[in-house]
């Protein structure tokens, strides 16, 4: 397998390391308009280095697309157009017709995509998914998240532009569907913070309808004073017989008419395990064991933060150092589907 690794940041280092022992693949490439960021991963991993995705050979199977999530349709497009098999990270794209495009080419054409949604693979995660029935039928559920701004100046800068939304809950908004099985239906509520001046939300809460009678609670923030320890987020499902709660990364607790803590100490290489799916299903055909083949996920969770982002009222803020919050009334925001892209734009055809 012929392999190229598209932007060599900080996750194009983990891509890197995830793959570099996989006996499946015969080559490396390493791509960066910094030809000396992607040289500096050949000389530590083994490959050759180029600066730009036309310098690819083309007889390329697979890539990983690590770049600012604001190129990553135009990359995976552009290699999907080549019939080269495209692992994206999160998020798939920023706008919902992009995303469906992405989707709807990867299926038309046959071409694996499959999107980083990498939380699916941690244990506590999965070990959530097998106890969550404890709570009985599911009312509602709830997602926090809270980290540091972290990061050099490129990567401050375009999170500026990518929001937290996208930086940091799409993985729990998707976990809510590996765990439950339901899939978004409607913004119900949303308030956005611009409290820092970004062009996107630095925080914002959202109130949203999964079907099925559940409604969730979902709220993000970034904060200057606690450093990235790993626990940063807490998923809750309640039922009609108590709840489960998740707490990153290694602690569960089920509240029926009695109390367990679970300790859950098992750890996982995510990329590895993610990364390996993702070859198996290039080189071998096998289906992935916790994403879909088509980037399918990516499509959903983009559709869903950027009902959010209309229902609070993101691009109307003004002034560039104000901090805002939009509350709106029950908004009723539905989320586009990707039916609603299979003819529009060609995307289906």
């Amino acid at each position: 397998m012929q392999y190229a690794i598209i932007g060599c940041g900080t996750i194009g280092r983990a891509h890197a390391r995830a793959t570099s022992g996989d006996q499946r693949i015969q080559q490396h490439y390493f791509v960066d308009l910094d030809l000396g960021r992607a040289q500096a991963l050949a000389d530590e991993f083994g490959g050759l280095a180029v600066n730009h995705i036309d310098a690819l050979p083309d007889n390329l199977d697979g890539a990983s697309v690590t770049t600012a999530p604001g190129v990553h349709y135009a990359i995976t497009r552009a290699l999907l157009e080549r019939s080269v098999a495209v692992f994206c990270e999160k998020p798939l794209a920023m706008v919902e017709a992009e995303a469906a495009e992405l989707v709807w080419t990867a299926r038309r054409r046959n071409i694996p995509l499959m999107v980083g949604f990498k939380m699916r693979y941690d244990p506590i995660f999965r070990r959530a998914s097998e106890m969550i029935g404890r709570a009985g039928n599911l009312l509602a559920v709830s997602t926090t998240k809270v980290q540091p701004i972290s990061g050099n100046a490129e990567k401050r800068q375009w999170l500026e532009r990518v929001g937290a939304m996208y930086e940091l809950s799409v993985h729990e908004l998707d976990l809510v569907t590996a765990i439950t099985g339901l899939q978004p239906q409607r913004v119900l509520h949303a308030s956005l913070s611009f409290r820092k001046g970004w062009e996107r939300e630095d925080g914002f809460c959202m109130t949203v309808d999964w079907g099925a009678g559940v409604v969730g609670s979902h709220v993000a923030n970034f904060s200057e004073g606690i450093g990235f320890k790993f626990r940063d987020t807490v998923l809750t499902f309640i039922g009609d017989q108590g709840y489960v709660r998740v707490e990153r990364p290694d602690r569960i607790v089920v509240h029926t008419d009695e109390v367990e803590v679970i300790e859950v100490n098992e750890t996982v290489d995510a990329f590895k395990a993610e990364l390996a799916d993702f070859v198996s299903l290039v080189v071998d055909g096998h289906q992935p064991r916790l994403l879909s083949a088509d980037g399918s996920e990516g499509f959903v969770t983009t559709s869903l933060v950027e009902a959010a982002f209309r229902a609070g009222g993101g691009g109307s803020h003004s002034g560039a150092k104000s901090r805002r919050s939009t509350t709106m009334e029950i908004s009723g925001e539905a989320l586009l589907t990707l039916d609603q892209f299979s003819t529009s734009n060609g995307a289906g055809k």
